[in-house]
């Protein structure tokens, strides 16, 4: 009995595994084919069946977590986005050295574009990643400015000492301005074909040092301490082949002894010098020591005067063009000279040079002036004025139709003197690069026309227009739609001008305010695309 009972449990057990074994073997029948039926189905469903170029241009949308979340939802749609670093794991901001590390690796062999914040305990585990990259590397850009260390000059200098034949970009943060001597004497061994664009905080000994000029690159800002004139000169030295010049110098420049004029490079385009922080001083001490008749945008910003300099008079302004930064609604003026170039005044209190406007025919200004409490200069010559709708404020669709009218909750206060006046343009122009990075995310209404309410305008051109004429000449709207409440307000409209039209197209930006976009500042931090965890436990 016993041994018939052994007998009997084994072939249970038997029986048990054998079970067992068909069940994991039925399952794995079961998920293969519930896998082949389901990738079968998925072929059918429209989503999947997008091209994987198509996929991928939906990917680059999706911030650095969405990215992550996509290439987990499925084997295709892992597949596609990791086939393409160079449109969606190529550009890294971290400032955390094991985040790096990954996303590194992620990006494959694709070039890099990289967005660095570096400080004493991780200079040193960064500056290794970056030299196994080195060759990689397009854009670069490193915050440095929590760095101070005895070890940190060598560490960066070791680096940044390395040739770059790829390199098309650099930009160097630090609040000190410790950009090492041998550093600079020796960027990128003097290989750096491809660079274009430099921006670097330096001090001028560091700058004053000897080393070969820079020819590649075209695009440059360099912030200083107690700027020279004499600066100005060695940079047009070092960088003989620049097309546009960023010079921002932290308190007030100093004169030198010398009074040379220095000559920019004939490629120069487009400069634009300015002092930071307060005490503000004045860039004209710098600029009186230029030649600057050979260069077609001069920009000055937070002068304490305005001169026109001795090639610009106030009978070669064609036209003038105000606009205002947003948000701080800073006042910036455009002089368009009949030449074809540009002077431009950043940040000032044009009360200071209202000459400037008694002698202006063409004005395009933004309808922001008659919002602020400052008075607008009298034009007495003025002949055609434009008005530009305020950005952003007119893409909200509820409060465009009574922008100009008083009864709104910003009063209109101010009242421009044109007695000569004879054409007023309405016109909502293209949004430059600068509208578009200053406008917060409710500013989204990029494809709303803009409305103006017709009772509105009437009020604004009798009321905020003091001009001599009974009838204006014309008036035109230029993107922007008349809205009317009745009937009345409408007809009131066409008999203020004999001419009354309307353009669907917007008006035209001004090329000058998107040229310098590049070159506007050195950003001051680096914001990290995700937090450490998520990032290095979800990208694996």
């Amino acid at each position: 009995m016993v041994v018939w009972s052994r007998s009997r449990a084994c072939a249970a057990s038997r029986l048990v595994d054998l079970i067992s074994t068909i069940r994991h073997a039925v399952i794995a029948v079961v998920d293969s084919s519930a896998a082949t039926f389901c990738s079968a189905l998925n072929d059918h469903v429209p989503v999947w069946r997008l091209p994987s170029e198509l996929l991928c241009s939906v990917f680059e949308h999706l911030d650095l977590h969405g990215r992550i979340s996509s290439s987990h939802v499925c084997r295709t749609w892992r597949a596609v986005s990791l086939a393409a670093p160079a449109q969606l794991w190529s550009s890294i901001a971290s400032s955390r050295p094991n985040v790096l590390e990954v996303r590194l690796a992620r990006a494959g062999t694709a070039p890099l574009h990289l967005r660095l914040g570096a400080d004493d305990e991780t200079i040193a585990d960064i500056s290794a990643l970056l030299k196994l990259y080195w060759h990689r590397i397009h854009t670069l850009y490193i915050n440095c400015s929590d760095c101070g260390n005895d070890a940190f000059e060598e560490t960066i200098s070791s680096l940044v000492c390395q040739p770059a034949p790829q390199l098309k970009a650099f930009t160097y943060r630090h609040s000190l301005d410790q950009l090492p001597d041998v550093a600079w004497r020796n960027l990128f061994s003097g290989q750096h074909r491809s660079l274009q664009l430099l921006k670097l905080d330096i001090s001028p000994s560091v700058l004053r040092q000897q080393r070969e000029p820079l020819l590649s690159v075209r695009r440059l800002l360099i912030r200083l301490a107690q700027c020279l004139p004499s600066d100005i000169g060695n940079i047009f030295h070092l960088f003989p082949q620049v097309e546009a010049l960023a010079l921002d110098v932290f308190g007030s420049p100093n004169d030198d002894p010398q009074s040379v004029t220095y000559e920019p490079p004939a490629t120069l385009r487009c400069i634009r010098i300015g002092c930071l922080f307060l005490p503000r001083g004045d860039p004209t001490v710098l600029l009186h020591r230029l030649n600057v008749d050979t260069i077609q945008d001069v920009v000055v910003v937070y002068g304490e005067e305005l001169p026109l300099w001795r090639t610009t008079s106030i009978s070669e302004i064609r036209f003038a063009t105000v606009h205002y930064t947003y948000p701080g609604n800073s006042v910036n003026l455009y002089l368009h000279l009949s030449n074809g170039s540009r002077r431009a005044f950043l940040g000032f209190d044009w009360e200071v040079q209202a000459s400037i406007f008694q002698s202006l025919v063409v004005l395009k200004i933004s309808e922001v002036a008659w919002h602020l409490d400052e008075p607008i200069p009298s034009t007495p010559h003025l002949e055609s004025l434009t008005v530009y709708s305020a950005l952003p404020r007119h893409w909200h669709r509820e409060r465009a139709p009574t922008v100009l009218s008083d009864t709104t909750g910003n009063p209109v206060y101010q009242t421009l003197s044109c007695p000569a006046l004879k054409h007023v343009t309405f016109a909502a122009r293209v949004p430059s690069l600068s509208d578009l990075a200053n406008m917060s995310e409710s500013h989204t209404h990029l494809n709303e026309r803009t409305f103006l309410a017709a009772e509105a305008v009437v009020s604004f051109l009798s009321r905020r227009l003091d001009y001599a004429s009974p009838l204006l000449e014309s008036v035109l709207f230029q993107g922007v739609g008349v809205l009317s409440i009745n009937p009345d307000g409408v007809g009131r409209l066409l008999l203020m001008a004999k001419d009354v039209r309307l353009e669907q197209r917007l008006a035209a930006n001004d090329s000058s305010l998107d040229f310098m976009f590049d070159l506007l500042s050195i950003e001051n931090s680096v914001d990290d695309d995700d937090n450490y965890d998520s990032v290095y436990t979800r990208i694996l």
